[in-house]
Formats: structure tokens, C-alpha cells, sequence
């Protein structure tokens, strides 16, 4: 194995693109770090978006039936009183 001389300006010159390549890293994984927790976070929070969504139309389906079931009671007792004159 052969190795090159290296001037001591060569090996600073080096030493410091190792330096700075090592805090362009450090710095790059702190970021994918921080990503992926707001990712996870954000993630949490369309979940129970998407269960309150559930539930909300749960109740809006019940509040429809609720509805419906009364306006099918009112048209029948309505129709009973109309029945109710029309013998008098």
C-alpha cells in the first residue's frame, strides 16, 4: 500500500472540509430528526381529525333518523286528525 505525502496546508485544507462535512451531517440528521417527530405529531393529530370526523357523522346520522322518525310520527298524527274531522 502506497501513500501520498501530504503538505501540512493539504492536510489542514483536509481536516477542516472533514470538519466541515461532518457539521453539514450533524446538522442534516438534527433536521431529519425534527422532521420525523412534527411527521409523527402530525400523523397523531389527522388520526383523531379522521375519528372526530367518525363520530361527528355518527351523530349526524343519528340526528337524520331522529329527524326523519319524528316527521314520519307528525305526518302520521297529522293524517289521524285529518281522518278524525273528515268522521265527525
Amino acid at each position: 500500500m502506497s501513500y501520498e505525502k501530504v503538505t501540512n496546508d493539504e492536510y489542514l485544507s483536509l481536516a477542516l472540509r472533514y470538519n466541515e462535512q461532518r457539521t453539514i451531517n450533524d446538522s442534516l440528521q438534527k433536521e431529519v430528526t425534527e422532521l420525523k417527530t412534527k411527521n409523527e405529531i402530525w400523523g397523531r393529530y389527522v388520526k383523531e381529525c379522521l375519528l372526530d370526523i367518525e363520530r361527528l357523522k355518527d351523530e349526524l346520522d343519528k340526528f337524520i333518523f331522529d329527524d326523519e322518525e319524528k316527521y314520519s310520527q307528525s305526518t302520521v298524527r297529522i293524517s289521524a286528525n285529518l281522518d278524525n274531522r273528515g268522521g265527525e
